[in-house]
């Protein structure tokens, strides 16, 4: 486990009762999953709220205008705002 990850998890496992911590960390394992499948395309209006599939795929792309993009973890808002 990475130090960064236990820094992040540590807070929300104490302040939070136990049920309630393992449900948002089984959301966060579906999220993933969701984010990094390549099966999903555009997804409409979504695109403007959430990040998605296909802006996550820009993430992970070595072209050099995929380079230092698409920063959100779960919304795309500040990419938006920022032109990142």
């Amino acid at each position: 486990v990475r130090f960064s990850t236990i820094l992040f998890y540590l807070p929300l496992a104490l302040l939070f009762d136990p049920p309630v911590f393992i449900i948002f960390r089984q959301f966060n394992l579906v999220y993933q999953f969701w984010i990094h499948t390549e099966f999903i395309g555009k997804l409409g209006w979504l695109e403007y709220v959430l990040n998605t599939p296909s802006q996550h795929r820009v993430h992970h792309g070595r072209a050099k205008y995929c380079i230092d993009k698409n920063f959100g973890g779960m919304t795309c808002i500040f990419d938006r705002l920022f032109g990142t």
